[in-house]
């Protein structure tokens, strides 16, 4: 769909900006089409699945199903969204045959349209955020299968039998943060975490 066929350009902008846009609507399309919205794999694996945060193998591989299925979630909201949205398209459509010619009618006619560009707008959103989704769902994959190979002995189907030794080596780990540097409150829940814990072992 091009830019001139869903704007109304001319109504809002000068004749020199119209031009401009217009001048660079194939890259504007590009750019819509391939952008990574959410994020790169590199920033999955280094910026989420941080030492620090995710110090042990199990930590990082339950992070990554739990951002994984995030995603394949909103990946399913996507599927619906579409089918409601093309059916509302289909109503729209049906509304322009059922009106006739006269000048009311023809206005009622032209608001219809608008509202079927709007409409067509948003199913070619869902689509490119459907295929990022796919994207984001493709790089976890990646990284768990990553982490289970680096792994073998990994227990990827019990989160709860590694749940002490991962915690218990975030907490650990937050607290090795420079003080100049760390998070007071995060210091204090991490003294909180281990306290409870140790008073648990003990009672």
């Amino acid at each position: 769909m091009s830019l001139k066929s869903v704007t109304n350009l001319d109504g809002v902008l000068s004749n020199v900006d119209t031009s401009y846009v217009l001048s660079i609507s194939g890259e504007l399309q590009r750019c819509h089409e391939n952008q990574i919205k959410w994020r790169t794999r590199f920033i999955m694996e280094n910026g989420i699945l941080n030492d620090l945060k995710f110090p042990l193998p199990s930590n990082k591989f339950f992070q990554c199903v739990r951002e994984q299925l995030v995603f394949y979630e909103e990946l399913l909201k996507c599927g619906i969204n579409y089918t409601r949205a093309d059916i509302e398209r289909q109503i729209l459509e049906l509304k322009i045959k059922k009106l006739g010619n006269t000048t009311m009618e023809k206005l009622q006619k032209k608001l219809l349209e608008v509202d079927i560009i709007e409409k067509s707008m948003w199913i070619i959103n869902i689509k490119r955020d459907a295929k990022e989704r796919v994207r984001e769902i493709k790089s976890w994959q990646i990284l768990k299968d990553k982490i289970i190979k680096e792994n073998p002995k990994l227990d990827i189907n019990n989160q709860e039998n590694s749940e002490r030794e991962s915690w218990l080596a975030r907490w650990n780990s937050e607290l090795k943060v420079p003080k100049e540097l760390a998070n007071p409150q995060l210091i204090k829940d991490c003294l909180a975490n281990l306290q409870t814990y140790e008073g648990n072992q003990n009672g």
